[in-house]
């Protein structure tokens, strides 16, 4: 549970910074020191982390559903009232990843203004992959993905009488802050 936060947190902090990242995380047998790195669990990795395809990071099935059903802890909060079963989704070519667009609030230590911040950022990454992708069909592919992962947030925020995002309402000047987020065309 707390290499899902831990990644979760980083995905948030480098996609503040510009980064989008990919990678996978599996579990097994590996040995590591400061000069070498092998194992079974390593190579999986590696093989794993080509089916990331897109910028997000996927977890093998049985950690992914060990992580969701089996731990005690999975209805239980996390830190500021996140708990694992809103930080992993299951995508629909069946992989399980670390959902960066499913953000709260507490996500952002209650911060509003944080979190529309990284909701700007979030988009102005999407737009900027789509405006390099015009020439290149793989980024051609990310940015479809991450647009429509995107608009499915947005349709999620505002599909309340009241625009909400995991539960809390969006009111006053982030209400309309909010409306600007979503894609036009």
């Amino acid at each position: 549970m707390n290499i899902i936060s831990d990644v979760f947190c980083l995905q948030l902090t480098l996609l503040r910074k510009g980064f989008l990242i990919r990678g996978a995380i599996t579990v097994g047998d590996m040995y590591h020191d400061e000069h070498y790195c092998f194992g079974p669990a390593l190579i999986e990795a590696v093989e794993l982390e080509k089916l990331a395809m897109y910028p997000r990071v996927i977890l093998i099935e049985k950690f992914a559903r060990r992580s969701l059903f089996d731990n005690p802890t999975v209805n239980s909060d996390l830190a500021e009232g996140r708990c694992i079963n809103n930080m992993i989704d299951k995508d629909l070519d069946g992989m399980f990843y670390i959902d960066y667009f499913n953000v709260s609030p507490d996500d952002f230590d209650g911060i509003i203004d944080e979190l529309f911040g990284y909701l700007q950022d979030l988009k102005k990454s999407i737009i900027d992959l789509g405006d390099a992708s015009k020439n290149n069909i793989n980024l051609r592919l990310k940015y479809s993905w991450m647009r429509k992962k995107f608009e499915d947030m947005m349709t999620s925020i505002y599909s309340n009488d009241v625009p909400n995002i995991q539960g809390q309402a969006v009111e006053g000047i982030f209400k309309g802050i909010c409306s600007k987020l979503r894609f036009t065309e």
